[in-house]
């Protein structure tokens, strides 16, 4: 589809005079013209990765070879939202926004691919917009799609990657236990078309007999009910929506009964953790009080008191803000005990863990779930010595490109832009000052406030692409939720955003800086977006980002979504606990040591 709007005409099209013609300029008059193309991508392969687009116009004013018919320059602009020729030019305009895909660039060196694969991966093309370069003068004509000789139409070229199959599951690792196993595993370096990587993970014997088998979108998998008299591995593959990868085989690994069964050491966790949360709800409660009424608190009672301090004052400082826990539960599942030597026993557990917090007569959640480890020291008696986060503490990083760009670092030699007089005013307890009036921060059209919000919150616990991933998690929420457009340019520029895992053949994650460190999407956000900063947290709303710059770090490095906003400020995060409060985050820090020294809430205005 083709059509040509003028600028300064809202009431109509402001078509050219010859349908079959397409119009980009100015002319003395003071008239603008700007084209809109949309592609038909009908024909391209659902699930191509796109490497390369190229857009040739045909001049219809002059015949090529003459003089004054070389190529002209153009702006290139991406449409953020739908536009059709009977909404005139000022539509077309506000449609394109104010930042160009490309400026002052011939079609002919310009690459449309990674504008075109983003429209291949979010299933909707709105289309582009070709405007003059600021202080052009003069228009140029081209033949539209209703020309009347099919050659001369536009023409929009390809170079696409075919979906095929993923590649093959990287550094597949079984870990025995008793009656059970952890598997792990890094992603394929190719996944092999745009979407979504699956696994099926079967467990069989030695001999290659089947036991069992799972379907997941995690790195991880648990078997339980295995037998430890026989030998077994785990065998991945990797699939998506064209095909599945050859299968990967981890090594032979044979359980270990524990001494004195598996289920005593997961009653430890189970108290230690209840133990835990007595600390956390109960005024006046410390650790010994806790493991005085657990049947075996001797086992974690020294490790629980370690903790004591930072559970007391995380409960006496949300109390300043009239807020205190009235529920917690834990709850284990996936749980498997390796009795690795004589002297240690590690127990690995998916955990769940949540909270209801009062805060002015309302009960909200703020929950978390993950795999994790408790380790234990046996000899006369069985002691908790630590716990840990499961994943992390297995993760490899293989060689392959796509493991090696797991972890983004974020650019140290840009400056951040907030300071303490953009920072939300905090009181001697750590927590946001509140003005005598409540504030109202003004909010724009275009942007998708709830969009951003809604997608927070059904996606909180979506598989995580880095083992830092606050603000990739972020980035997705604004460009899937909110409906913000990428920004193109070198990886490393704080003006650019984007993120394209399969577009530079497949072979490894590519994102923007700006896309998955903190601190860069902060600077981007207030430095070359229509974005605004707010002076208080009561001003915030659904679809707001809030960075953290925690006390010991030079600079921001976390970011999390607003989705709520009444007696308190709810949050939807990848991070320590993926549904929390703000409160809840700046006192679990306070007395951790490094504690939250200041944090900015951002508001995007617009799409562009």
């Amino acid at each position: 589809s083709a059509a040509t709007a003028g600028g300064g005409c809202d009431t109509g099209a402001c078509p050219a005079a010859d349908p079959a013609e397409l119009r980009i300029g100015t002319t003395p008059d003071g008239s603008s013209w700007t084209s809109w193309l949309k592609p038909d991508l009908s024909a391209v392969p659902a699930g191509s990765r796109v490497i390369g687009g190229k857009l040739e116009l045909t001049r219809s004013d002059c015949a090529a070879g003459t003089a004054g018919c070389d190529e002209t320059a153009v702006d290139v602009f991406q449409l953020g939202s739908a536009w059709a020729p009977g909404q005139g030019g000022a539509a077309l305009t506000a449609a394109a926004g104010a930042e160009s895909y490309a400026s002052a660039a011939k079609l002919s060196e310009t690459d449309l691919a990674a504008l075109v694969g983003s429209w291949i991966e979010k299933g909707e093309a709105y289309g582009l917009a070709l405007r003059p370069p600021a202080g052009w003068t003069g228009a140029a004509r081209y033949s539209s799609a209703t020309a009347a000789d099919p050659a001369r139409r536009p023409k929009l070229t390809l170079d696409y990657l075919a979906p095929t199959a993923p590649g093959a599951a990287e550094l597949v690792a079984a870990v025995g236990g008793d009656a059970g196993l952890v598997v792990t595993w890094n992603a394929p370096a190719d996944r092999g078309s745009v979407g979504d990587v699956g696994y099926t993970v079967r467990v069989e014997t030695s001999a290659g007999a089947p036991v069992q088998e799972v379907t997941t979108g995690d790195l991880r998998a648990v078997f339980t009910g295995l037998d430890n008299a026989l030998s077994y591995r785990a065998v991945v593959t990797a699939r998506n929506s064209y095909g599945t990868a050859a299968p990967v085989a981890s090594a032979v690994v044979q359980g270990t009964p524990t001494a004195g069964g598996p289920n005593q050491y997961r009653g430890y966790v189970q108290e230690y953790l209840d133990a835990r949360n007595k600390i956390k709800m109960k005024a006046g409660f410390t650790a010994p009080d806790a493991a005085a009424e657990a049947a075996h608190g001797t086992v974690f009672v020294d490790l629980l008191a370690t903790q004591e301090a930072s559970l007391v004052a995380n409960r006496e400082a949300l109390a300043t803000q009239s807020q205190l826990y009235t529920a917690a539960a834990v709850s284990l599942t996936d749980v498997v005990v390796d009795q690795q030597t004589a002297g240690k026993v590690v127990v690995r557990a998916t955990v769940k863990d949540s909270v209801m917090i009062r805060s002015g007569g309302v009960d909200s959640p703020s929950e978390s779930a993950g795999p994790k480890r408790f380790e234990f020291a046996v000899g006369t008696a069985a002691v908790m010595v630590s716990e840990a986060d499961d994943l992390a503490a297995q993760q490899k990083l293989s060689s392959s490109a796509a493991a090696q760009a797991q972890v983004d670092v974020a650019d140290a030699a840009q400056p951040d832009p907030a300071d303490a007089q953009k920072a939300v005013p905090l009181d001697a307890n750590g927590f946001p000052v509140q003005p005598a009036q409540p504030a109202a921060g003004a909010v724009q059209a275009g942007y998708n406030y709830n969009g951003t919000a809604d997608w927070a919150r059904r996606n909180v616990n979506i598989g995580w692409d880095f083992p830092q991933d606050c603000t990739n998690f972020v980035s997705k929420a604004l460009y899937y939720g909110g409906g913000m457009r990428t920004r193109y340019g070198f990886k490393t520029w704080d003006s650019a955003w984007w993120t394209n895992d399969y577009w530079l053949f497949g072979w490894h994650k590519n994102r923007s800086y700006t896309w998955a460190g903190a601190a860069n999407l902060h600077r981007h956000l207030l430095n070359y977006r229509y974005s605004t900063w707010l002076r208080w947290t009561s001003e915030a709303r659904p679809g707001d980002v809030v960075f953290f710059k925690w006390r010991n770090e030079s600079r921001i490095n976390h970011a999390a979504i607003v989705v709520s906003w009444g007696a308190r400020m709810e949050l939807r995060q990848h991070g320590r606990q993926g549904v929390t409060t703000l409160n809840e985050v700046l006192s679990y820090y306070r007395q951790k040591g490094d504690p939250i020294e200041w944090f900015v809430v951002v508001r995007p205005l617009g799409t562009n």
